[in-house]
């Protein structure tokens, strides 16, 4: 069961919780099959939520899920496009590990496992979710569909679509910066510029003659997802290899081989990251203490979780919650 709860920093009226709530079964109905009765919302509002030192208008969106969603499902989820800005990320696409610079813009496809990951602090990108229900519209079978982007730092691209990579990266840049500006009607520029970015997509980077969900290499990719998905609605609690290993039926040995061979991250790892990013966000949105939500996110002790976080931001979990409250 599906449950996403909305805080913001402005005052919610019953009518709009209730056309959003609305919008969310939607959805949820169309994308997962899941209807009103099989969706839970909350919302806070009036919220103490600071973005960059600015507490205007700010909402943060939380997505969970009781139960063991279906890989189809979660996967309409997950097509996204991210376009860097500064830093370098490392990035692994189906067991593909590379890593992208400032102007490369990499796209990750539905039914594929990524993983992304940056040890460097000043790392900044445009990230765009791509609705499966706009792709749905615009293509008979979202799911059969692959996309594929040249790494301008890496590959030898044509100029059709080096042309092709400034236009996303310009419509990219035009989303987020309505998203932060907010004009009259934005959200309808957006849906523009997404349906123009999609249309883009199919005349320009279509990866002809592969199909997103090869029998096979599928199944191998559904039971990544499985645990994965598992880590992330469990990550609160003291999970074990065992634990793990349960949900595909498999020895612990085997998962991590099979993880580490699939992400090139260990499970320690990728559940660390999991916790560190909650606990992130926790830090500049709420006002818990930082011991609290070193527990909040299931890290053993606080002295593990301030190494940790050290190690991953080149910062003390103190410094950033004063920055978010300046």
């Amino acid at each position: 069961m599906p449950f996403i709860n909305t805080k913001t920093t402005v005052s919610l009226s019953k009518s709009k919780k209730d056309s959003l709530t609305a919008e969310i079964c939607r959805i949820t109905r169309e994308c997962l099959g899941k209807g009103e009765n099989w969706v839970m919302t909350g919302f806070e509002d009036n919220a103490s939520l600071f973005f960059q030192g600015d507490s205007a208008a700010v909402a943060y969106v939380e997505v969970k899920s009781f139960g063991t969603p279906s890989a189809a499902g979660t996967s309409q989820m997950t097509g996204k496009l991210c376009h860097l800005l500064s830093g370098e990320l490392s990035v692994t696409v189906n067991q593909k590990k590379f890593t992208i610079y400032p102007g490369d813009t990499v796209l990750f496809n539905t039914n594929t496992i990524h993983s992304t990951l940056s040890e460097r602090v000043d790392t900044t990108a445009h990230v765009l979710l791509l609705p499966y229900e706009h792709l749905r519209r615009c293509l008979p079978n979202p799911e059969s569909f692959l996309f594929e982007l040249p790494l301008l730092s890496r590959d030898e691209a044509d100029p059709i679509k080096k042309e092709g990579l400034q236009k996303l990266s310009s419509l990219l840049a035009a989303a987020c910066k309505l998203c932060q500006e907010q004009p009259d009607f934005y959200q309808a520029q957006i849906l523009s510029l997404i349906y123009e970015l999609i249309y883009l997509l199919c005349t320009t980077f279509p990866a002809s003659g592969k199909n997103a969900a090869p029998g096979k290499e599928y199944r191998h990719y559904d039971r990544l997802r499985t645990v994965t998905a598992y880590i992330h609605e469990h990550y609160m609690e003291p999970l074990t290899l065992d634990e793990l290993a349960a949900q595909i039926s498999v020895t612990p040995a085997y998962l991590s081989r099979f993880f580490k061979n699939s992400l090139h991250l260990t499970i320690t790892e990728y559940l660390t990251s999991v916790r560190m990013e909650h606990a992130y966000t926790d830090l500049i949105t709420t006002d818990y203490p930082i011991h609290e939500i070193s527990e909040k996110n299931g890290f053993a002790s606080y002295a593990f979780f301030v190494r940790k976080f050290k190690e991953a931001y080149r910062t003390t979990p103190l410094k950033v919650r004063k920055a978010s409250e300046l």
